[in-house]
């Protein structure tokens, strides 16, 4: 740290983000309004909605929703996560 005149101390803002909707990861957000947990909202998006097969529901879990490894089917899903927890 010698010769550094100042420092980036009290300049970093947190956003805290949610992962990826299934609508985002499926390239289809545009299609749908934001998510509101109402009857009258849910009842037409189960409606459209396709069911996902067992194998597909596990590997959405796994591989979680972050945009980063959603979207991204050769990331390596052990590193990513350990990196993650590391930062």
């Amino acid at each position: 740290m010698r010769g550094v005149s100042e420092s980036l101390a009290g300049r970093v803002g947190i956003v805290n983000l949610l992962g990826l909707s299934l609508a985002e990861i499926q390239g289809k957000a545009s299609d749908h309004t934001p998510f509101a947990p109402l009857p009258e909202k849910l009842a037409p998006r189960i409606a459209a909605g396709q069911p996902l097969g067992l194998a597909a529901l596990y590997t959405r879990i796994w591989r979680g929703s972050f945009p980063a490894i959603a979207l991204n089917s050769d990331m390596d899903r052990d590193l990513f996560y350990s990196s993650y927890v590391q930062t």
